[in-house]
């Protein structure tokens, strides 16, 4: 490159005006280019607040200099090609100039921008405007709390997947390290596609995808990078992945990870591409082709059986997974794949796949795992979450829970179980659900470890580069935050998601019209909180509910501060639990007992019995043990039920427990404390109490781990009350901690936790004597008082219900204190005349009511309440509502809740009715005497 005049050069390639000519840039360029014999692809040259790269020109340049720095936030990036070649070389000179630092240019009009933020603040999505001015492309976009890292790179890799070149970008950010974080950017793009409203859609349907893009898995290496398929089209396949994973863990955990799942899907690529293929021709807006869907299936099928790669043991596995994606393919009866503002993708999925599953893979054992096929199955998946919805009726309500993982291990180990747990709590739900009208059901949001650190650190570096004070405070607040922000957004982007798929307008077709719906039948669901949903979030799904015109309104949601019945507050499912304990120790005729809680203090069941345990049965329980996800407490003489009670009112965890309140010999564990000692070496802190200190240990991990998970099973009282804790904590493989000398540590166990044990942990206790009230009765309250809220949510305006609030509560926990009674009763009369198994009474209980509420549903299928000659059957609806409500608002009752939910209603009241005054020996057809019972 000697004897070339490399200023001259520049100068005569490169406008006056741009960043390469000005004098310190191309002096230093000139010096580079002639200093280099031999000219390298990329030369990068950083300095303090930016960097200039030289690269000879090629398609994918941008990636290239972009991903050099996608670890620094680029708040400016242009790009300038030379309009000669390079000397000595066949192509253009690429100058690049990347700026670390926000720069005085403007990037859009102030009233644009603030249009923009505005809007971005109040969504999860990118809310963007692409425009053509004087034959140029630009998008202006916002984007609140979008992953910084490497977030220009990922764009760079989505234009050159589609052959776009970004000219260049600059970028501004509002309101740094907080939770509304807004970037606001400009692209300059160039490609011929763009022209095309097909290909420009499907361009921005990808970059709105840039917040679940994901590099590391074998679909972006075998399928993206080789521009083999699409970005979307593979996030397509992600997702049946990430579904196929839940039911090919039933047949070989080990084996059917997501890993060999994306492994057959690569190494078959051409088969996916066909199930993609298939899927847009069922489900594409404008261009659904059944008869190329059918035909796609039909080639699918018979790829798969002619798979034959010489080695049978991988082409029995990759056959398996196929097949598998084929099979949950085909029950998919909508998705909101196709929408462009989606935060993420959906399914509705037909349950009979589970048959057909059960029939392709004899290992499966579906009526094994998954006795009773659901209802209706929904499916939500993206990058940092996944979730399902399942329900076993039509009508049904149950909670929403999310499950938050800490690390890749815990991740790991949790995720494949999750649609086993989602389905095991809602059949569950079926069965605690047979005193309401709505059946069972239960959805699980599963949230990948949050990426909070990685922003953590490159906000460390930004403000360390400003020369900010305070970054430590900054960086910690943002932290805290950010962790609940996380939290509240996945959580919405399901709720907006699951709502899209069944949110109807009044002729039963779905609001979206982007979704192509195959069920076509309007769906009526409710939810109620669970783990992990807080008060804000309540509030937020009541108003999005009405936002987006579902037909329950605010009703969609119970557990409501002002406009519901707060389970917290009013302690209703521990209040059940309560009823139970109280009847048992009547039957035992037990005065005096000594107790063992699971859960905190601060948590909705442990923490109202706790409460109801201080106002009423202060002088006859003594609680020996809890532990809560952090701490556990025992305390053979009893711990202070005034401390506790004190943590219950304040809402404080049990590690605030004032540890000068044991009583000698009393020790607390606290888990989340610990300290490295040496190499290798974790201790976490125990505190004990002596006659009159408390004195600090620390205990090797590992042991205090065993202390701390085996000091409530271990202990001997006379009652155990599970009230919070993972599903199937007591399982056949540490059954043994419930045993002390071949004795198990607890006579009673009121299960105010759902799936806190195996079938086959309850079995095992119940031979050993153990009376045990599960779950599905025990702690129904909670439901029961949702389904009331629901219903007069369904009638009244808002304002209305805060009106008779207070009397309205008063009277659902009068109810509840009834119904709990009743069942108890019940249960305990079919024990002495006995049937030996309180689990197997439960069950039939259940059974029996559900059995008739069906079939008193199916009589009711045809009539029409509000017609004078159906009035007898009108008023059973009429006396199971409250007294306030019946005495002032009956005709909105009538007038506004659907029929189907009054004959719900019509139906279960009339069945628990005959099952809890008559017993379970009692059996008749419930049709047959249809006309007694509605004469009484």
């Amino acid at each position: 490159m000697c004897g070339v005049d490399y200023i001259k050069w520049l100068t005569e390639n490169f406008t006056a005006e741009s960043f390469v000519v000005q004098s310190s840039n191309k002096s230093v360029i000139s010096e580079i280019l002639s200093l280099n014999k031999f000219f390298e692809n990329y030369l990068f040259l950083t300095f303090k607040t930016y960097a200039i790269v030289l690269s000879v020109d090629s398609p994918n340049s941008e990636e290239r200099t972009l991903k050099h720095y996608k670890d620094k936030i680029i708040l400016t990036y242009e790009s300038l090609l030379s309009a000669t070649n390079l000397p000595e070389y066949d192509q253009k000179l690429r100058v690049a100039r990347v700026s670390f630092v926000e720069e005085t240019l403007s990037i859009c009009d102030e009233s644009v921008k603030q249009e923009l933020t505005q809007k971005a603040l109040e969504e999860d999505t990118v809310i963007y405007q692409i425009t053509k001015n004087d034959g140029n492309w630009q998008i202006l976009f916002a984007w609140k709390n979008i992953d910084l890292h490497n977030f220009l790179y990922r764009v760079a890799l989505v234009f050159d997947k589609r052959n776009i070149r970004m000219d260049g970008c600059s970028f501004c950010i509002e309101n740094i390290a907080t939770t509304n974080t807004i970037l606001i950017g400009k692209l300059k793009i160039i490609g011929s596609q763009l022209n095309d409203n097909y290909k420009s859609e499907a361009l921005m349907r990808e970059f709105a995808m840039l917040r679940e893009f994901y590099t590391k898995d074998l679909i972006f290496q075998k399928l993206i990078e080789t521009r083999f398929m699409s970005i979307s089209r593979c996030s397509l396949l992600r997702a049946f992945s990430a579904l196929a994973e839940q039911f090919l863990a039933q047949i070989n955990e080990d084996l059917y990870t997501n890993y060999f799942i994306q492994e057959a899907l690569t190494f078959h690529a051409n088969i996916s591409k066909l199930i993609v293929d298939a899927f847009y021709a069922k489900f594409k807006p404008g261009a659904v082709n059944l008869a190329i869907y059918e035909k796609s299936i039909s080639e699918i099928e018979e790829m798969i059986s002619n798979i034959d790669s010489g080695k049978p043991k991988h082409d029995t596995r990759r056959k398996t997974v196929l097949a598998c994606i084929l099979i949950l393919l085909k029950s998919v009866l909508k998705t909101n794949f196709f929408c462009l503002s989606k935060t993420a993708t959906g399914f509705r999925l037909d349950p009979n796949f589970l048959v057909e599953l059960d029939k392709s893979f004899p290992t499966f054992k579906r009526v094994e795992k998954f006795p009773e096929i659901p209802f209706g199955i929904f499916f939500v998946f993206t990058r940092n979450f996944f979730g399902f919805h399942v329900r076993f009726r039509d009508l049904a309500r149950g909670g929403l829970r999310t499950v938050i993982t800490r690390d890749e291990e815990q991740e790991s180990y949790e995720k494949p179980k999750m649609f086993t747990e989602c389905y095991n709590l809602a059949y569950t739900q079926q069965k605690k659900n047979k005193d309401i009208p709505e059946g069972g059901s239960k959805g699980i949001i599963f949230m990948r470890p949050d990426k909070i650190d990685e922003m953590c650190a490159i906000l460390r570096s930004k403000f360390e580069f400003e020369g900010k004070e305070n970054i430590a405070e900054k960086i910690a607040q943002y932290r805290k935050s950010m962790k609940v922000e996380y939290l509240y957004s996945v959580q919405r982007n399901f709720l907006k998601t699951f709502l899209s798929l069944f949110v109807s307008d009044e002729n039963g077709k779905l609001r979206d019209t982007q979704i192509v719906d195959y069920y076509n039948i309007p769906e009526y669901i409710y939810l109620g909180p669970d783990e992990n949903m807080h008060d804000s979030m309540i509030e937020w799904l009541s108003e999005y509910s009405k936002k987006v015109k579902y037909f329950a309104r605010g009703a969609f949601i119970s557990g409501k501060e002002k406009t519901g019945i707060n389970h917290k507050e009013y302690g209703v499912t521990s209040l059940g639990v309560f009823e139970y304990l109280e009847e048992c120790l009547n039957f035992l005729n037990i005065k005096k007992y000594t107790m063992k809680i699971k859960g905190g203090p601060n948590g909705d069941v442990a923490g109202n019995l706790i409460h109801l345990i201080y106002n009423k049965h202060k002088d006859r329980c003594t609680i020996t043990s809890i532990s809560s996800s952090a701490c556990a407490i025992s305390d053979r003489k009893g711990i202070s039920i005034d401390e506790l009670e004190r943590l219950f009112v304040n809402n404080l965890a049990l590690q605030h427990f004032d540890p000068m309140k044991m009583n000698e010999g009393g020790y607390m564990v606290l888990i989340t404390e610990k300290r490295e000692s040496g190499a290798f070496r974790v201790e976490n802190k125990v505190l004990r109490k002596t006659e009159s200190t408390v004195q600090t240990e620390w205990v090797e991990s590992n042991k205090a781990m065993r202390m701390f998970e085996t000091m409530v099973h271990k202990d001997v009282t006379d009652v155990f009350c599970p009230c919070g804790g993972r599903p199937f904590s007591l399982n056949e493989d540490n059954i043994d901690d419930f045993y002390v000398n071949n004795v198990p540590t607890s006579k009673m166990v009121f299960e105010g936790a759902n799936l806190y044990f195996t079938p086959k942990a309850r079995e095992v206790l119940e031979k050993s004597g153990v009376l045990i009230f599960k779950d599905s009765s025990a702690n129904k309250c909670g439901v029961i008082s949702s389904s009331y809220e629901i219903l007069a949510g369904l009638a009244l305006e808002e304002n209305e219900f805060v009106e008779i609030k207070k009397e309205y509560a008063k009277a659902i926990v009068e109810r509840l204190k009834e119904v709990a009674r009743d069942e108890a009763k019940c249960m305990i009369d079919a024990y002495k005349n006995g049937e030996k198994s309180l689990v197997k009474i439960s069950e039939m209980v259940s059974q029996k009511i559900n059995t008739y509420t069906d079939g008193i549903n199916k009589f009711l299928q045809n009539v029409d309440l509000r017609e004078e000659k159906n009035k007898q059957i009108l008023d059973v609806y009429i006396r199971y509502l409250p007294t306030v409500l019946r005495e002032k608002y009956l005709q909105k009752c009538i007038e506004r809740v659907p029929q189907m939910h009054m004959k719900a209603i019509i139906a279960t009241s009339l069945a628990t009715g005959v099952v809890y005054s008559k017993g379970l020996v009692w059996d008749v057809s419930i049709v047959d005497i249809l006309p007694f019972l509605l004469s009484k």
